[in-house]
């Protein structure tokens, strides 16, 4: 074998002590940080890093903390019953006091969280062996009845780094009676839901535009799919359930009305008031006063792990939004007002109006549906309408004269005649091919 060379050999030895040098350096510093900086970044970082080590010890990164304006906000928690009593839900609702402006916040109920030495101190007299890191379920077993709620309300606070100004609970029979305010709720399902009820029999809801009532609505939303991703998932149904449950609830009940209907199926923590609840139906315009969101975290497994930092952050984002809701036009005095879901307003909006899909487009007509809600108007019947095949132009049908002529706005060109409805509506409109495209009259 041919021996290496004199150069090469000098060569390796110098390379040998070039990376001595650099490992004693690094372990010279005495700070992680200027490692991290090498690995990940160039040597000229890691020379920077090394003089500012040289200069003063190597500073701990603080969090990031996130003000809310508490003094304007109102923080509630919501607890509410599985029928199983497996799982619950848990959402934050935030207002505002003075532009009442809403926020949801959904908690998963497999959260996991850390939560300091005394809230800790606090667990171990109910829950052996605790640890630092603790999730809502293993609460939920040690802890029954408003205890439960006042410790899951006080970690949650501490989570959020925010006060809460009381809860309220609600059983799985109170939340499907709330529900049951609406005759129904429209929803495009992309797959078939299979569930048992409450008597064992097993029940359907099919895939594409369904109408839900209650008692599907809430296996739709307490639905489990058996997914790595099943709680996220139900998150999100329940997230897209409640939003066009207030649309259609806001539509045709009035503040008064939902609010009895809401504390008739529930109970409270002492001294929680409804005031500003009502004030916040009652001002509301449209559907903007309402903003949903689950909470910042990752499903990993079954258990999902909240970032607090990014949730803090959230909960902060979300207050300064509501903080800013009267530049949207949100001022008491503002005549467009007048269009709060309280008051008949507009030529068509104080009436029952149907909407038919006779374009052959899936969802369309729902779609149509929650636009013209948002705007105002009383959608009472969604369906479609296949007698003759696709039609191209629009048809709004009148059940009497003088009405209807504000809809022209969303449907310009569309045929309009007074003629018979069976159905109990006022007006009913057909869609066509033309109006396709939700939101623009064309």
């Amino acid at each position: 074998m041919k021996k290496p060379s004199m150069i090469k050999t000098i060569l390796s030895l110098l390379l040998k002590v070039v990376v001595v040098v650099l490992l004693m350096a690094a372990i010279g510093l005495g700070s992680f940080q200027g490692m991290t900086k090498y690995i990940t970044g160039s040597f000229y970082d890691f020379k920077k890093a090394a003089k500012e080590s040289e200069e003063e010890p190597a500073k701990q990164e603080e969090p990031t903390q996130v003000e809310v304006d508490e003094k304007s906000m109102e923080s509630i928690l919501l607890f509410v019953d599985s029928e199983d009593d497996m799982y619950e839900y848990i959402i934050l609702s935030m207002i505002n006091k003075d532009t009442h402006a809403m926020n949801l916040l959904f908690i998963p109920e497999n959260a996991q969280t850390q939560v300091n030495r005394k809230t800790q101190k606090t667990l171990a007299k109910k829950m052996d062996e605790v640890g630092s890191t603790v999730e809502f379920r293993d609460i939920e077993r040690a802890y029954t009845g408003t205890e439960r709620y006042e410790i899951l309300s006080d970690i949650i606070a501490e989570m959020l780094n925010i006060k809460v100004d009381g809860w309220d609970h609600m059983t799985a029979a109170g939340a499907t009676s709330f529900m049951d305010s609406v005759d129904y709720v429209s929803l495009t399902l992309n797959d078939p839901i299979t569930y048992r009820d409450s008597e064992g029999i097993l029940r359907m809801i099919p895939e594409g535009e369904v109408q839900l009532s209650a008692k599907d609505a809430y296996a739709y939303v307490t639905y489990l799919d058996g997914t790595s991703a099943q709680e996220s998932n139900r998150l999100e149904r329940t997230n897209d359930y409640t939003d066009k449950f207030m649309t259609r609830l806001r539509a045709k009940k009035k503040a008064s009305a939902i609010v009895k209907a809401y504390q008739k199926q529930i109970e409270s923590s002492q001294g929680r008031s409804m005031d500003l609840f009502k004030e916040t139906l009652k001002s509301a315009k449209n559907s903007d006063f309402l903003t949903l969101r689950i909470l910042q975290g990752s499903e990993s497994g079954d258990t999902f792990l909240i970032d607090s930092q990014k949730a803090q952050l959230q909960v902060a984002t979300l207050s300064a939004q509501a903080a800013s809701y009267s530049s949207l036009g949100n001022d008491s005095d503002d005549e467009s007002n007048e269009n709060s879901f309280d008051e008949d307003s507009g030529d068509s909006k104080n009436l029952s109006i149907e909407i038919y899909n006779a374009a052959y487009v899936q969802g369309l007509a729902s779609e149509w549906q929650y636009y013209l809600e948002d705007e105002g108007y009383n959608i009472t019947l969604v369906d479609t309408y296949q007698d003759e095949g696709p039609i191209s132009t629009t048809r709004i049908i009148l059940k009497r004269d003088g009405i209807g002529e504000d809809l022209l706005r969303y449907f310009s060109g569309a045929d309009v005649s007074v003629g018979d409805i069976d159905t109990g509506g006022d007006i009913q409109i057909y869609v066509g091919t033309d109006h396709t495209n939700v939101g623009v009259s064309e």
